[in-house]
């Protein structure tokens, strides 16, 4: 029975026992963290000396080579993870750990790269334990962490996503969610602008050709109309694209927009529309 599963049969037997969860936020999350220091503390990691630097550097912490690997996983890795107060920094800490290992690294841990599968197994079910907003999602060994969204939105309109783009698109796609988990006005631009060019290179990608956005939103509204889609539809899908582009010109052309968390939102969402739209049609070559 996995992670999931136990959690929704525990659900069930709160229902039957009338046991009602009145934990706070802040206690979930702390839930959470507890089960991360304690998969740090099994030590089911493999852990270098380069491994162990490289998370040194990235969180500026001191590096004392005098001591056991051992010793400065403890002082570094866990330490940190019990010390991080910030729900989004920690969420932060814990991307990062699967950011540490090189390529050379990979092959002495497994020749598949089993480390990143292994880890990401893992952090998934203390992610499906956990009432906190995060949600995991991994795509040819690269993991990404973002804010939790309907389960069945984010199945559909990003892991989904993720498992067809091509790519140059998928590259722009993961970028873009990670922007937006940095939770910047920065970050939000940031995302917003990876949206407009995964469309972008997904219609290229799909058109085969090199147009820019705007050509490519005509290119794709002539197929339809030779096609004879219904109308209705046709309308509707063109004018989303013209009034993104729109949106995109004004937010992200000079980093100068001003975006919300609940706009970087829907403009994912969005995206990840447009794009399961524009794959599932057959006559695109």
């Amino acid at each position: 029975m996995n992670a999931e599963e136990i959690k929704q049969k525990l659900e069930e037997f709160d229902k039957r026992w009338n046991i009602i969860n009145d934990l706070d936020y802040q206690t979930e999350f702390e839930k959470f963290r507890l089960r991360i220091i304690n998969l740090l503390n099994t030590n089911r990691l493999l852990i270098t000396s380069e491994y162990l630097k490289k998370f040194c550097q990235i969180w500026a912490l001191e590096y004392n080579e005098d001591l056991y690997l051992s010793t400065i996983f403890q002082n570094t890795v866990i330490n940190s993870s019990k010390t991080e107060n910030n729900e989004k920094h920690f969420y932060k800490l814990i991307q990062s750990l699967f950011y540490l290992p090189d390529e050379g690294w990979y092959n002495r841990y497994s020749n598949e790269m089993k480390y990143i599968t292994d880890l990401f197994d893992i952090i998934q079910d203390i992610v499906n334990y956990s009432n906190i907003n995060l949600s995991v999602s991994i795509n040819n060994f690269n993991v990404i962490l973002y804010p939790k969204g309907e389960k069945e939105l984010d199945e559909k309109l990003v892991n989904q996503v993720l498992s067809f783009l091509n790519p140059d698109s998928n590259t722009l796609f993961k970028e873009g969610l990670t922007s937006y988990l940095e939770v910047t006005d920065r970050s939000f631009i940031d995302a917003v602008d990876k949206m407009r060019r995964t469309l972008e290179e997904f219609l290229r990608f799909k058109l085969s050709n090199k147009k820019g956005f705007k050509e490519n939103i005509k290119e794709l509204n002539t197929i339809h109309k030779a096609d004879k889609k219904d109308k209705q539809i046709r309308n509707i899908i063109i004018n989303v694209f013209n009034y993104l582009d729109e949106y995109f010109n004004e937010n992200t052309k000079h980093k100068d927009g001003d975006i919300d968390d609940n706009e970087c939102e829907y403009i994912i969402y969005q995206t990840g529309v447009l794009l399961r739209y524009i794959n599932n049609i057959k006559f695109i070559k």
